[in-house]
């Protein structure tokens, strides 16, 4: 009896392979579909050992630190995954999954970042982490009339509400962008320039 039952179970994995072929051609002009049917299926038409990626497999967190160009003073940021799935998205170095971070101060001064800060990050990959730095963020400042350590007001000081940031580049397979949001105010630093940023926004994208 179990020999017999044995005999004409069906196999399912073919079935499936079958089911995913028939509904995902190679000839639908979709590219990311065709990118698809290639990772899922092996040169035979059958499932090629793809698993679903488990809650477990995604990083936590990339660490991110932005300090002044002496090294003296440093604003440490937990930047949280909280997208598992992200959003794929195809670029001339070929396709990239993209997913949203959240930006969490490690020391609770997440209001300051100098104009001229350097952004150093860890991000976790397999092999352990490897480092992304940009030297110098760059963030438009404009001279003002008020002391030093003076807090000013940013309206009508002509700086723009939204600056971006990259650290890595789509070419190695790692891209780090890092948002920017003018604060209501700021504080005046020395030559008397105001830079008022704090960073608020954070999307990671790596090669798939």
């Amino acid at each position: 009896m179990r020999d017999r039952v044995l005999e004409g179970a069906r196999d399912w994995e073919h079935v499936v392979a079958t089911q995913f072929a028939s509904h995902f051609s190679t000839k639908d002009n979709d590219v990311h579909v065709q990118r698809l049917v290639a990772l899922l299926l092996d040169d035979k038409g059958g499932l090629a050992g793809f698993l679903p990626p488990s809650k477990s497999s995604v990083p936590k967190a990339i660490q991110m630190e932005l300090s002044n160009p002496a090294g003296t003073a440093i604003v440490n940021f937990h930047l949280l995954f909280v997208e598992e799935d992200g959003t794929a998205t195809e670029t001339p170095e070929g396709l990239f999954l993209r997913q949203k971070l959240t930006v969490e101060s490690g020391d609770g001064h997440s209001e300051w970042i100098g104009c001229t800060s350097k952004a150093t990050a860890r991000v976790p990959v397999a092999a352990g982490s490897t480092t992304l730095v940009l030297e110098n963020v760059e963030l438009p400042a404009v001279e003002v009339s008020e002391d030093v350590g003076q807090k000013v007001e940013s309206q009508n000081k002509g700086l723009p509400s939204r600056q971006w940031r990259q650290l890595g580049s789509v070419e190695k397979g790692l891209a780090l962008q890092i948002g920017f949001k003018l604060a209501e105010t700021g504080v005046v630093g020395k030559g008397g320039n105001l830079c008022c940023y704090y960073l608020d926004k954070a999307f990671f994208s790596t090669r798939i």
